[in-house]
Parts: structure tokens; sequence; C-alpha cells
């Protein structure tokens, strides 16, 4: 039987974004084949580091569809949204959690060879705290997305600025203790790590996102 959601256009599209919300699954399947090359788009920017050896896309907009919306409460909130923003921060969520079961499955794995935890474990550790530190709204789905927008980031810097930034935030090591590591005098080691977290913002800045000067301070 053919889908009576194939093919929406136009405003009728409303009807079709309500229905989803409403847990109408040919109406959210519906809507992820309509922006599926979007959403493509969108999270392929966003899976990074050695993941991108694990899953694709695909593979995450599968996940979206098996999962469909959640609870009351993020529906009340994605109606708020476009429909492709909606999707996106479903997909984020979604590509979040999958992160999250991929390194505890190799942690818990004492036959690796090359652990997806190998560098990564910390890094997205770090993506936490630091996108904890972010002011935004406290949503649950702007969260996991905020986590995934900063382990990017993370992942495009030079693995010495990503270090300190490791040490700093996540080791919670103070300056002079960070100049002892690199073998450098405190305000050395102070330049150092404001190298590295100029080139992080440029980063972020790069990816949509200001981080306010005084959001992380050494």
């Amino acid at each position: 039987m053919q889908n009576k959601w194939a093919g929406v256009e136009g405003d009728d599209e409303n009807e079709l974004f309500e229905s989803a919300l409403q847990g109408d699954s040919e109406a959210f399947a519906a809507l992820l084949q309509k922006y599926r090359p979007q959403l493509k788009l969108y999270l392929n920017g966003r899976i990074c580091g050695v993941l991108r050896q694990r899953i694709d896309s695909s593979d995450v907009i599968q996940e979206v569809a098996m999962h469909g919306v959640g609870s009351a409460a993020s529906v009340d909130y994605l109606r708020t949204q476009s429909p492709l923003r909606c999707l996106q921060l479903l997909a984020g969520h979604r590509l979040y959690e999958i992160f999250r079961y991929h390194l505890e499955r190799e942690k818990r794995d004492p036959r690796r060879e090359r652990s997806l935890d190998d560098g990564n474990s910390s890094t997205m550790a770090l993506a936490r705290l630091l996108a904890d530190s972010m002011l935004s709204p406290a949503q649950n789905l702007l969260q996991a997305e905020r986590i995934l927008m900063v382990h990017q980031a993370l992942d495009s810097m030079d693995a010495d600025g990503r270090q300190i930034l490791t040490w700093v935030h996540y080791e919670s090591l103070t300056r002079s203790s960070l100049g002892e590591r690199l073998g450098i005098n405190e305000e050395a080691a102070r330049k150092r790590y404001s190298r590295a977290l100029k080139q992080f913002g440029d980063i972020m800045q790069k990816l949509g996102y200001e981080c306010p000067d005084d959001e992380l301070q050494f």
C-alpha cells in the first residue's frame, strides 16, 4: 500500500511534520526520505576521527528511523523547529549515543588490537567538559549536538594543541604544572595554551559557533 505521505510538498508539509511528531511512523519515514540528502550532509560533517571507520551517515539515519521522535518533552521543543532542523537534532543526538556505545563497547573488549578508545575516549570526555562550559539552552538534543561540534573541532586541531587542552581541561593541570610537563616556563606554557585555545575557537567559529572570550579560562 502506498504511503499517503509520499511526495508531500508545500503547505501539506506542516501536516506531515505534525503527524510525524505525534507518532505517525509513515509520516516520520516520509519526512526522513524528503530530507535525506540534507541530513547526510549534516552527519558527514560530524562523523569524525576513527568513528568514520565504523559507521556512516546512512547507519545513523536508520537509527533515527528506528527510534522516532522520542519523549513528549522533546516533541514540545521540536515543534518549535523547522522539519529539517528537527531531523538534524534527532540525528545529532543519535550519533552521539552511537559514539558513546562504541566507546563503552571497546573499553570492555580485552581482545581489541586497536581500540576506538585510543585517544577518542579522552577527546570525547574533553568535548563534553568544554560543551558543558558553553552558554546555550539546556535541552538534551542541543547538548548532544554541541558535544559533537566540539568533538569535531578537537578532531580538526593539531595533536599538540589538542593535547594541551586535554591536559588543562580534562586532567586539570595548572599553568605551572603544564609548564613542567612541556619542559618550559610558566609564561611560555600560558602562551602555548592560548595558541591552542585560539585554534580551537577559530575552528568552532568556522563550524558556526562563536565562543565568548570568557567561556574557557586558564
